[in-house]
């Protein structure tokens, strides 16, 4: 897959709502902020869970990926990032935010510098973020960027949970509800993946990288770190 189809893939895979948050009815909004209130009630989650190897999609929901391998790094972002997003976007999204508050920046492991997503966490609500894409990386000319200038930048809304012992984690858009159920690469079966979709007990979604490499039953999981 060349450059431009990963990039195209991995912004239908976050951006999506763009597309259906104006037809999804209040009913099914309300079920996704719902689900995300459920999925951090625990107040458990630590950002230091998630950063370390990438975390790879296995399965979603609504969108489709295939046999596609999408991985996604966190990291801590740096002052430099954080000043760079408050001043790139500071003007353009609908509510003020809390720039320096931000803890993670997430992206895809090839193509940092196209996908980068800062994230700020909600207050009270560990596990749950507010995003932001860095959408106007690239052609400083481009009749998407103009566009995007026009219509302005939306705030992601999303939520973060780990299950069986910090094996698989679930990233959750508390809006459009796209779903990954994502797993460290190499460290999960089908059968565990399946597995795990019959606990969460959601509505039926699509497994991702299908031909993607999976441990060997004899294998351990890699350490969370």
């Amino acid at each position: 897959m060349d450059l431009k189809h990963v990039f195209q893939l991995f912004l239908l895979t976050i951006t999506i709502r763009f597309a259906i948050c104006f037809i999804v009815e209040p009913v099914v909004l309300r079920k996704n902020e719902l689900l995300c209130k459920k999925l951090t009630k625990t107040r458990s989650f630590q950002d230091h869970f998630i950063t370390g190897p990438p975390w790879r999609t296995y399965y979603t929901w609504v969108v489709r990926l295939d046999n596609t391998c999408l991985d996604l790094l966190f990291r801590t972002p740096s002052n430099y990032t954080i000043k760079y997003f408050e001043k790139t976007y500071g003007d353009l999204v609908p509510n003020i935010l809390p720039w320096k508050e931000a803890t993670l920046l997430a992206y895809d492991e090839e193509f940092k510098l196209m996908s980068q997503m800062l994230m700020i966490p909600k207050k009270g609500s560990p596990g749950r973020f507010n995003g932001i894409f860095d959408v106007l990386q690239g052609d400083p000319n481009s009749t998407e960027r103009e566009q995007t200038l026009k219509e302005g930048i939306a705030i992601f809304k999303f939520a973060f949970k780990l299950f069986r012992k910090g094996l698989f984690l679930l990233r959750w858009d508390c809006i459009g509800g796209i779903g990954h159920l994502m797993a460290r690469p190499d460290t999960v079966t089908k059968v565990d993946v399946l597995s795990m979709v019959k606990a969460l007990n959601f509505t039926r979604g699509h497994l991702a990288c299908a031909n993607g490499k999976t441990k060997k039953k004899t294998e351990k999981p890699k350490p969370l770190t």
